[in-house]
């Protein structure tokens, strides 16, 4: 990806290695949200970050989001989701 194709889509570079890339704008976060179908509308992404971050004013920089708070907002809701397939799958 090219450095102007990330920063129209509100991603700023920082490394190469993926694991180090970037910090990403709130706004790119809740289109995220909304085109994965995780909330409905900007208001319903910050209340989900709100909920699992603490807020944008717990993040490290309060517009941006960097590679290890995306980690923790679907982190956790990935292992949610897994523990709740294991459990479904074990009633069965």
């Amino acid at each position: 990806m090219y450095i102007e194709e990330c920063e129209d889509q509100g991603i700023v570079l920082h490394s190469k290695d993926p694991a180090l890339l970037a910090d990403v704008t709130l706004n790119t976060i809740y289109n995220f949200l909304i085109k994965k179908m995780l909330v409905s509308d900007r208001q319903s992404g910050a209340k989900l970050i709100n909920q699992q971050l603490g807020g944008p004013s717990k993040l490290q920089n309060s517009a941006m989001m960097c590679y290890e708070e995306f980690n923790r907002l679907f982190c956790k809701g990935m292992f949610k989701f897994a523990l709740i397939n294991t459990i479904n799958g074990l009633q069965d």
